[in-house]
């Protein structure tokens, strides 16, 4: 799940505030993981990454992006 989470965090496809607002992932905390600052990030802040790219690599779009119900 780390590693998903560090490839997707790499390919920089979404900004890094979009993905900390999303995710609930505090901004610093994001910064501190991407760079590998953080070298044992909490199994909390992996999940909600993991999940929130998981959800936008399903085609759901961020949260700030409108969508209309057809």
């Amino acid at each position: 799940m780390y590693s998903y989470v560090m490839q997707q965090l790499r390919a920089k496809r979404v900004p890094q505030r979009t993905v900390a607002a999303a995710s609930g992932v505090p901004f610093s905390t994001l910064i501190k993981i991407a760079q590998g600052q953080t070298k044992a990030p909490s199994v909390h802040h992996v999940q909600a990454l993991h999940d929130y790219f998981r959800k936008v690599g399903a085609g759901d779009t961020a949260p700030d992006t409108n969508r209309e119900a057809a």
